[in-house]
């Protein structure tokens, strides 16, 4: 667990992530976005986890508490950012289904079935401008081009930096090589 303000979801999402690997195994592949029958079964498997683990818990922790043997293991990490999902508008703006969701080939399928093709498209299709292209405008820019901003039909970054190129700034500044040393870093 990486987030100590979400203390209770923890077991949520073991339960949940047990039954995405259920799923798997059971159907052959992972469940379809936003697939109404996939998220049916998916949480009828959770459910049915759900009433079995509360009483495997119970059995271990008395074990672990009689005995004084056993500790825990620590096994599983997740990383969870439910507050970026999007929340169900009441019909205003785009309605995320199982086609806007879905596959279309692109390197950023995974960001179009957590929150649809018109979001990437917006994402596309915006203007940035960004001062400084060292060790956080790289990084910043690197993020940028692996979520698509700026790389849709009429979407562009602008970057400029007036400093220049040093041997010590390399390793930061993944953008430069050793034939762009001395020279003026801007783009």
């Amino acid at each position: 667990m990486t987030d100590y303000g979400k203390m209770r979801k923890h077991q949520t999402l073991h339960l949940a992530f047990q039954a995405l690997h259920g799923f798997v195994k059971r159907v052959g592949r992972l469940p379809k976005p936003r697939s109404q029958s996939d998220a049916e079964q998916l949480v009828a498997m959770v459910t049915k986890m759900n009433m079995v683990s509360q009483l495997d818990e119970l059995d271990e922790e008395v074990m672990k508490a009689c005995t004084g043997k056993f500790t825990p293991l620590q096994q599983w990490l997740y990383f969870d950012a439910l507050e970026c999902l999007p929340e169900d508008n009441g019909g205003e703006g785009e309605q995320l289904t199982e086609s806007t969701c879905s596959p279309r080939g692109s390197r950023y399928d995974g960001q179009t079935a957590v929150f649809g093709s018109g979001f990437q498209e917006r994402l596309g299709e915006q203007k940035y401008f960004l001062v400084g292209a060292g060790a956080i405008g790289c990084e910043l820019l690197k993020n940028f081009a692996l979520i698509g901003l700026g790389a849709g039909e009429g979407g562009h970054i602008t970057v400029t930096d007036m400093d220049s190129i040093e041997r010590s700034n390399l390793n930061r500044q993944f953008s430069s090589g050793l034939k762009t040393l001395g020279d003026r870093s801007r783009r």
